[in-house]
C-alpha cells in the first residue's frame, strides 16, 4: 500500500474509532492548553510589567541633590567622558509657590507650578514627577515648526498641556500669563512675610505628563502640580533677594556610551543616581529567572503527560486488538500496521495541538474584547498587551513535536507486539 493510500486509511479509521481516542484527546487538548496558557501568561505579565523599563533608553544617567549644584559632579563627568562619549544636561529645580484660581463651579484651584530652568541648549527634558523621561522631539511647538533641540529664550517657556487648558491660554493669539511666585521666607526670619513678584511669560511649547491632572481634595478644592521649563537665563533676571529665597534641587541628565561608570563613579561619592540600566538589568534578570522557571514547568508537565499519553494509547490500543489480529491473518505486514498507526497517532496529537492554540488565542482575544468594553479599567491599569516570546513559542514547539514522535512511534510499535492469536481471541 502507498504512503498516500496510508495515510487515507489512517484518516479513515481516526474517525470510525473516534471513541477510543476521545480521552486520549482530552489528555492532550488539557495538557497543550495549559502549557501554552501558561507560557503566554507569564511572557505577558513579564512584557506589561517591564515593556515601559525596557523601551527607554539605556545611555540616560539622572543624578540630584539638594542646592544649587554640587561641585563632585564634575568629577563624575570627567570619569565618564573618559570612558565614551557624554552629552550632559544640567537643570535647576525650584517650587515657585501657589497661584490660586476660582473655577466655574465655585470651587478653587490650587497652582504648585513645578519649574525647570534649562540651559541655552537642551537634548530632552526631564519630568521629575515621573523619573527619568527623556522626550525626544516630544514637545508640541505653538509655531508647528519643527525643532531638533529644546530652546528657549527671554521669556519663552514650555508647559503642561493641562495647565495650559485650565488657564485658557488656548484662546490667545500670543498665548502669554502673569505667574504669581510666592518665595520662600528670608531665612534669618523665617516667620515673615512671604515675598512674592510676577513673570510674565510666553508660551511656546506643551509636554503631556502623567500628573497632569487636577486633585480633587475633601473640601472639594483642587490641587494642581504642573511642571514649566524656564529658560536660565530668566532665573538670573529675578532680583537677588527673591532668587535666594527659592528652595532649589539641582539636576544633571547625562546621555553617555558609559552609564556603569557614571552610575558607579556618583554612587562613590554618595551622589543620588538614577540610571535605565541598572532597571533594565533587573527586568532581564528577572526574565532570565522566568525562563528556567519556565523550562522545570515544561519538563514536569512533559512527564505528567507523557504518564497520561502511555495510558490513553494503550487504551485506544487495546478496543483495536481484533482489527490488528484480522489484518495480520490476512497478510498484513507488521510494517504497513506500525506505518498506519503511527499515521492515526500524528494526526490525533497534531489536531488536538492545533486545537489547544486555537483554543488558548480564543481565550486571550475574549480578554482582550472584554478589557475594550471597560475603558476605565484600562485607563487605570494601562492596556495588557498578549504576547509569547521566541522562547516561549520553541519551548512549546519543541514539547508538541518530542511528544508526537515519541509517543506515535511507541503506540505503532507496541500495535506488533502480541501474537495474532491472541489478537483474534481477545474477541
Amino acid at each position: 500500500m502507498s504512503r498516500r493510500s496510508l495515510v487515507l486509511h489512517a484518516g479513515r479509521m481516526v474517525g470510525r474509532t473516534l471513541r477510543s481516542y476521545a480521552m486520549l484527546s482530552v489528555t492532550i487538548l488539557l495538557s497543550f492548553s495549559f502549557l501554552l496558557g501558561y507560557l503566554v501568561f507569564t511572557d505577558s505579565q513579564l512584557h506589561n510589567s517591564y515593556k515601559d523599563v525596557l523601551h527607554q533608553d539605556r545611555h540616560v544617567v539622572s543624578f540630584t541633590g539638594s542646592g544649587i549644584r554640587d561641585p563632585r559632579m564634575d568629577a563624575v563627568l570627567r570619569e565618564t567622558q573618559k570612558a565614551g562619549q557624554t552629552h550632559q544636561m544640567k537643570l535647576l529645580y525650584a517650587a515657585l509657590g501657589e497661584e490660586p484660581l476660582s473655577l466655574e463651579d465655585g470651587s478653587t484651584l490650587m497652582m504648585l507650578p513645578q519649574a525647570y530652568f534649562l540651559p541655552s541648549q537642551a537634548w530632552a527634558l526631564y519630568d521629575q514627577m515621573n523619573g527619568i523621561q527623556v522626550h525626544f522631539m516630544e514637545v508640541e511647538w505653538l509655531d508647528g515648526q519643527p525643532h531638533e533641540t529644546v530652546h528657549l529664550e527671554g521669556n519663552q517657556v514650555i508647559m503642561e498641556r493641562s495647565m495650559y487648558e485650565i488657564l485658557g491660554l488656548g484662546q490667545m493669539e500670543r498665548p502669554q500669563w502673569d505667574l504669581l511666585v510666592r518665595f520662600l521666607p528670608d531665612r534669618e526670619d523665617p516667620h515673615g512675610p512671604e515675598k512674592t513678584t510676577r513673570l510674565s511669560v510666553e508660551v511656546v511649547g506643551l509636554i503631556d505628563t502623567e500628573d497632569g491632572q487636577p486633585r480633587q481634595d475633601e473640601v472639594g478644592d483642587y490641587s494642581f502640580c504642573p511642571v514649566v521649563y524656564f529658560p536660565m537665563s530668566r532665573l538670573q533676571t529675578l532680583p537677588e533677594t527673591l532668587r535666594n529665597r527659592l528652595g532649589y534641587s539641582w539636576y544633571e541628565v547625562y546621555y553617555t556610551d558609559a552609564p556603569e561608570v557614571a552610575a558607579g563613579t556618583a554612587k562613590g561619592m554618595n551622589i543620588t543616581a538614577f540610571s535605565i540600566y541598572q532597571r533594565q538589568n533587573a527586568a532581564l534578570e528577572q526574565i532570565r529567572t522566568e525562563k528556567g522557571n519556565k523550562a522545570v514547568i515544561a519538563a514536569a508537565m512533559l512527564i505528567l503527560l507523557g504518564i497520561n499519553l502511555y495510558s490513553s494509547f494503550r487504551n485506544a490500543l487495546n478496543d483495536r486488538k481484533f482489527e490488528i489480529g484480522v489484518k495480520r491473518a490476512i497478510g498484513a505486514s507488521s510494517w504497513s500496521i506500525v506505518r498506519q498507526f503511527l499515521y492515526e497517532s500524528v494526526m490525533v496529537m497534531l489536531a488536538n495541538i492545533l486545537l489547544s492554540v486555537v483554543l488558548v488565542a480564543d481565550v486571550a482575544l475574549a480578554y482582550k474584547f472584554v478589557l475594550s468594553r471597560m475603558p476605565g479599567k484600562v485607563e487605570q491599569f494601562g492596556a495588557w498587551t498578549i504576547v509569547i516570546s521566541p522562547y516561549s513559542a520553541g519551548m512549546f514547539v519543541l514539547c508538541a513535536v518530542s511528544l508526537t514522535v515519541v509517543f506515535s512511534l511507541i503506540f505503532a510499535y507496541q500495535s506488533t507486539q502480541v501474537e495474532i492469536v491472541q489478537y483474534l481471541k481477545a474477541e
